[in-house]
């Protein structure tokens, strides 16, 4: 049975954090200083955005706690410098990760404050609007019970991805995420063509793994959003009779 905490802290004692968070913790600073590919990426930068850090996405604070874990997955954050610093910019949680990243703020502070944030955003964003809550909604979950990334950890503005952008799938592969959070369904919210542009030629993702993964996987259409949406009635009824 997973216990549903780790470590022990010096302060503190018993670590407020589970397992699950503190594996994404974990993964997310890999991400956040990824100075390597922020020297491939040419992504715009422009104040107020720093372009030092890159972006993991988030768990939600109760992810570990879903009847139905699901990973949804987008393309890449769209960035508008004049709206960085709105209330569900990311400036705002940029403002977080700093002070976390220089040893300022501990985890568990971190974490809620990030995941908590990072979740009244996504709200406020068209893939959740369109297709993400309707998902999470037919669960009976909330954005704090699920987890979203992009395929590109950057960022554009007024215009498409580029193919430095675009290979961020092959620096962050999205498997390594879904082997840490475990997830029962992956949303990924791009049609087969342009997903192929992201992760084609990554060493440890296919397009054959997305669809042959134990997790179900499903790309945008109506067609495989009604299936998913069946797939995630099933689920809940098979959890209702066991």
């Amino acid at each position: 049975m997973e216990t549903s905490w780790t470590i022990y802290g010096a302060v503190l004692g018993r670590s407020l954090l589970h397992n699950t968070q503190i594996a994404w913790l974990e993964y997310a600073k890999k991400i956040f200083t990824a100075m390597q590919h922020g020297h491939r990426c040419d992504a715009f930068v422009m104040p107020p955005i720093d372009g030092s850090l890159r972006w993991p996405g988030f768990i939600g604070r109760d992810y570990h706690k879903a009847k139905v874990k699901m990973l949804f997955v987008g393309r890449e954050h769209n960035a508008n410098p004049d709206k960085w610093d709105d209330q569900h910019g990311l400036g705002r949680l940029e403002r977080m990760v700093k002070p976390w990243l220089e040893g300022k703020t501990n985890n568990e502070t971190f974490f809620k404050q990030y995941a908590t944030a990072y979740g009244e955003a996504l709200t406020s964003w068209g893939p959740w609007q369109k297709v993400f809550g309707i998902l999470a909604h037919r669960a009976g979950l909330t954005e704090h019970e699920v987890a979203y990334t992009n395929l590109s950890k950057c960022w554009k503005w007024n215009g498409n991805a580029t193919a430095n952008m675009r290979r961020c799938g092959q620096d962050f592969p999205l498997d390594d995420l879904i082997a840490l959070i475990r997830p029962d369904l992956v949303m990924i919210l791009a049609k087969p063509d342009t997903l192929e542009r992201y992760v084609n030629g990554t060493p440890r993702i296919s397009i054959s793994h997305l669809h042959c993964d134990s997790a179900p996987h499903f790309n945008l259409s109506n067609e495989q959003l009604q299936e998913a949406l069946a797939w995630v009635d099933a689920r809940l009824q098979r959890g209702a009779q066991a």
